[in-house]
């Protein structure tokens, strides 16, 4: 990030030698690249079945092994639960993956609610959720511009979380308890 004046500074420890299910808040495109920088090791991104539509980003994307949700055409219980059994199978395979669970971009700054699928991959496969919080990203390059600004941006990599059960009402309790340690991470920062 120096060839952009780009400041990036990390704090704690990814999980090494474990897979495991990391969790971020998303307020740029820049957070992903944010994170990659952070792994000594690939991990799997998951990302909005939308960037596979796009001409450049979903090729690039696809080339790099990202896992789409909500995939063109994919409607209803059936696609989100085989979304989500490929992200088992990702993370049962010795691999970590990267979720994004508030979701798309936005331009409010607030953390918003986290949607499940990650905390029931966790919860299914038995491995921890590791909360992240990004910060600077969104000022670096806020959503709808296209070229960053000077600035910095730091990672605060969280205490892992265990499941304490499967099913829908745990990945919920996971989904409030991951969502209250990112803005934990975020209050640090």
């Amino acid at each position: 990030m120096a060839c952009l004046d780009i400041a990036f500074e990390t704090s704690g420890v990814p999980l090494a030698g474990e897979p495991c299910v990391y969790v971020a808040n998303h307020g740029s495109f820049l957070d992903s690249f944010a994170i990659g920088l952070m792994f000594p090791e690939p991990v799997v991104f998951v990302a909005g079945g939308v960037l596979a539509r796009q001409r450049v980003a979903g090729s690039f994307l696809r080339r790099i092994g990202v896992v789409f949700v909500k995939s063109e055409g994919a409607t209803g219980r059936s696609s989100g639960e085989s979304v989500l059994s490929t992200l088992e199978d990702v993370v049962r395979s010795g691999r970590s993956i990267v979720l994004f669970p508030e979701g798309g971009l936005t331009v409010t700054p607030e953390l918003r609610r986290f949607h499940l699928g990650a905390f029931v991959v966790a919860a299914e496969t038995g491995r921890p959720v590791v909360p992240v919080g990004i910060l600077g990203t969104r000022a670096i390059l806020p959503a709808g511009r296209r070229l960053p600004r000077r600035g910095a941006m730091r990672l605060v990599v969280g205490q892992s979380l265990q499941p304490t059960g499967s099913g829908w009402k745990a990945a919920h309790e996971f989904a409030d308890k991951a969502r209250e340690a990112v803005e934990g991470l975020l209050a640090e920062g």
